[in-house]
């Protein structure tokens, strides 16, 4: 008797996936953990670009930690034959996701226009840098570029420092929410209508929409400056950042100077205004930063929480493993790769009470080329077909 696959949203959504890198492929995997089956599109051979990122014992961790859930498909997509088998694969599928460069996809003869007329139902994300068009068409797109263009990196750090970029790749992984959310709003608009369509979005879009409080105000006159002493927002009141303690940092947030003066036995902060907190914020800062240093993070912490003042352990990511909220929210996952031995990853961030989502994914991220055969097979090639197209290397 087999085990049937649970019923996820997505259940029975067929994607093709064309995506690369992170901003495409992390799109992807949020439908695939809730049930899409994928299948990746890969070069013959060496497989997609991201396989050659991060590597241990040969193995991309990149891969290992953007394509659980799917199937790979090796093909070479210049080849006539190659193109066919494409156009098969796309009259059943749901979704077709692509973020190469504008055009490419054209010029394959696989773009929308193409596409949506093999099927018109047909879902087509095309994501980028910048946009389907326009004067930056053809410059590359990537997180940090994207950072430096759109006010990220300038809005981060001290007045004096460098522009400073995040942590983290913000734009890419916020994108790809975007994008999974396009797509699903694109099919339910399909069980309204018949139809597909075309979704284009970019990095940069992501971003603006991602910083949308401080274009905003900029847009309606509202100018923001970093602070000289680093608050986390340039349009913020202090105390709102890190503070040094004796023994680590802890962040403080949005809170009432009143209400910090009590908690803190300040007296020389009682009577700033919520106007001085922005006016005077650096000599703010500086008197709370004095008062911080007196006491450890775990003592500040229990005291401040205790009188209401908004604030949190400031950890890197080893300690974050170990904190009792993230292990209680269950967020990491196990699995045993062939090569790579134990590997932890990132659990589907959605939490649905009629469609729970295993801890253990599916399907591991595949291999090159692994479901190849797989996937012909159900398109109705013989195996000797299979045979013949792996001999002539498109496959």
């Amino acid at each position: 008797m087999t085990i049937s696959e649970p019923i996820l949203p997505f259940t029975g959504i067929k994607v093709l996936s064309f995506a690369q890198l992170a901003q495409g492929p992390a799109s992807v995997q949020l439908l695939a953990d809730l049930g899409a089956d994928v299948v990746k599109v890969e070069r013959p051979g060496c497989g997609s670009l991201e396989r050659t990122y991060r590597l241990r014992n040969g193995e991309s961790l990149l891969f290992q930690m953007l394509h659980r859930n799917q199937k790979s498909l090796t093909l070479d997509l210049k080849s006539v034959e190659g193109k066919e088998i494409i156009l098969k694969l796309v009259e059943g599928a749901d979704v077709l996701v692509e973020n190469f460069r504008p055009g490419v996809m054209d010029r394959l003869g696989l773009g929308y226009q193409d596409l949506s007329q093999v099927n018109p139902r047909l879902v087509y994300l095309s994501a980028s840098g910048f946009g389907p068009d326009g004067p930056y068409v053809s410059r590359p797109g990537q997180d940090l570029i994207l950072q430096g263009m759109t006010g990220l990196a300038s809005a981060t750090g001290k007045r004096t420092d460098l522009p400073t970029p995040t942590g983290a790749s913000v734009i890419d992984f916020h994108s790809a929410a975007l994008n999974a959310f396009s797509m699903a709003a694109a099919l339910l608009h399909r069980e309204k209508t018949g139809k597909g369509q075309h979704i284009t979005t970019s990095l940069l879009d992501a971003a603006a929409h991602l910083q949308t409080e401080n274009i905003f105000d900029c847009a309606n006159g509202i100018h923001k400056v970093r602070s000289t002493s680093g608050l986390a927002s340039p349009g913020a009141e202090a105390p709102y950042g890190i503070y040094e303690t004796v023994d680590g940092h802890i962040s403080l947030s949005d809170v009432s100077t009143a209400a910090l003066s009590d908690a803190l036995d300040e007296p020389r902060i009682a009577g700033f205004s919520k106007q001085d907190a922005f006016i005077r914020r650096d000599e703010l800062h500086d008197i709370v930063a004095e008062r911080m240093k007196q006491r450890t993070s775990a003592d500040w912490l229990q005291h401040l929480l205790s009188k209401g003042i908004w604030c949190g352990p400031v950890q890197g990511y080893e300690e974050l493993l170990e904190d009792p909220q993230f292990t209680h929210n269950e967020l990491l996952f196990e699995t045993e790769h062939p090569r790579l031995g134990r590997l932890r990853n990132i659990r589907s961030p959605v939490t649905m009470s009629e469609a729970p989502i295993s801890l253990h994914p599916r399907r591991m991220a595949p291999e090159v080329g692994q479901h190849t055969d797989e996937v012909l097979t159900g398109i109705g090639l013989s195996a000797e077909k299979i045979a013949s197209l792996r001999a002539a290397k498109i496959v």
